[in-house]
């Protein structure tokens, strides 16, 4: 099994994540105070779904392919992709940090972590 990430004609191909990945459903919402101190809540609109990845031991090829990805084909947090989780199943996703940080564990071996939205909460 393995997870893509594709955008367009581009296809990354990365192994299964090293851990069940952290799972976060977000209720987009500010919270103001009176000068009383009574509470304003304001609904800033749809619940998202955040998914926190964490790939272990990626080759020299496989981070390679990850940073095209990231830095040319979807510009960072700029663009929507599809995410297809070890289980086949298919999301649309966006990155929501600006920077990947890849560990270097030995010679051609990286390990990352990225946190991302999807449009819906995998099972």
């Amino acid at each position: 099994m393995s997870v893509t990430l594709v955008s367009g004609g581009t296809t990354v191909t990365l192994p299964n994540p090293a851990r069940a990945p952290e799972l976060a459903e977000r209720k987009r919402q500010t919270i103001q105070r009176t000068a009383g101190g009574s509470a304003r809540v304001h609904d800033m609109g749809v619940d998202t779904y955040e998914l926190r990845v964490e790939w272990e031991s990626l080759t020299a090829t496989e981070k390679t392919s990850l940073q095209s990805f990231f830095h040319g084909t979807v510009d960072g947090m700029t663009n929507t992709w599809t995410y297809t989780d070890e289980n086949t199943t298919a999301f649309t996703a966006r990155f929501l940090e600006p920077d990947l940080s890849f560990k270097k564990y030995g010679k051609n071996i990286f390990d990352v972590d990225v946190l991302l939205e999807l449009s819906a909460m995998p099972a």
